[in-house]
């Protein structure tokens, strides 16, 4: 399919369902809107809190990770470098 067939297809769904609708009798006052912004605000700074509350021990997972999966790699290539040395005399 190429894109102009899927746009076509998506913009012919999205009338078909937009003629197809019934009238819904509800009543979204502003304080709505009010209310969805101030929780998406909430959510924001509480991520933020718990991100800056938390970094510390966040930094130190990594790094812990980082220094676990270096220090395996250096075993090996220590390994490798007594077993060239053997050879070698």
């Amino acid at each position: 399919m190429n894109r102009y067939s899927i746009i076509t297809i998506l913009v012919c769904s999205i009338l078909f369902y937009l003629l197809l609708t019934r009238p819904v009798y509800a009543y979204l006052d502003f304080g709505s809107g009010s209310y969805l912004t101030q929780m998406l605000i909430a959510m924001l700074l509480s991520a933020f809190a718990t991100i800056t509350l938390f970094w510390s021990r966040i930094v130190r997972f990594f790094k812990s990770h980082n220094s676990a999966s270096k220090s395996t790699s250096d075993s090996k290539i220590q390994d490798e470098n007594d077993e060239n040395t053997t050879k070698i005399q």
